[in-house]
């Protein structure tokens, strides 16, 4: 699955860095489709896979990149069309051996490690930053795309661009390590803190006034972004 994990670290870092400095974004998907190239030859270079077999994970992620313009598409088929390219590289990956550098030096170290769980943590840490919003954003578009009051330009979804990795994170965080229980906290926590919210958005809803937020979309959001971070924890299974 070490391919996998390769492909998950070319989009975290293209996703993460397209759009970086804000503002300046003419160059930045070229900057971040350079960046996931330098991975790829990292990879070819640490762990001894085929470079064409590396090609495949780098033309799905220039795929996603020129899809995605600005962190958005206007349909849902980047994001199937994402789903497919991960099942993909997941069954190719099995068919990929790693006898390379990175393999001798960390089985050589104090304490040996998988460099396939290596590669594959560090992959699922990129992409739950900057490709998981940009997934949950697409979700959210798909089942709101006709609404107005529910723009990229809120203020809510401002915050939820730093909030919501954090979240994934530390859920797939607690999920590597088994503790369930304790993501059953940070769920609850997060439901306590918008319970107010979501109270004054069902109250408008019911008295016919247009709520500023939909408790649907919330909750779409959020078990999009849960959902995100739980499967990519399977992954170190």
């Amino acid at each position: 699955m070490i391919l996998l994990g390769y492909y998950l670290a070319m989009l975290g870092v293209a996703d993460a860095t397209r759009g970086l400095p804000r503002g300046r974004q003419r160059w930045g998907a070229l900057r971040g489709l350079l960046l996931a190239l330098l991975v790829g030859v990292l990879g070819v270079q640490l762990t001894g896979i085929d470079p064409l077999v590396m090609l495949v994970p780098f033309v799905f992620t220039v795929a996603w990149v020129t899809s995605t313009p600005g962190g958005r598409a206007s349909t849902r088929w980047p994001l199937l069309a994402l789903l497919v390219s991960l099942a993909g590289i997941a069954y190719l990956s099995l068919s990929v051996a790693t006898p390379g550098p990175l393999d001798e030096w960390l089985a050589t170290s104090a304490a040996p490690v998988d460099a396939t769980r290596v590669v594959l943590l560090l992959g699922c840490g990129l992409v739950l930053l900057e490709t998981a919003n940009i997934v949950v954003r697409l979700v959210l578009a798909s089942e709101s795309s006709a609404r107005s009051d529910l723009s990229e330009d809120s203020s809510d979804l401002k915050g939820g661009r730093i909030i919501g990795p954090l979240e994934r994170l530390m859920v797939f965080g607690l999920a590597a390590a088994g503790q369930f229980a304790a993501i059953g906290g940070v769920l609850a926590a997060k439901g306590v803190v918008r319970f107010p919210e979501l109270s004054r958005s069902v109250r408008k809803r019911k008295t016919g006034e247009a709520p500023s937020k939909d408790p649907e979309y919330f909750l779409i959001g959020s078990l999009a972004s849960w959902g995100i971070a739980l499967l990519a924890s399977l992954l170190l299974r």
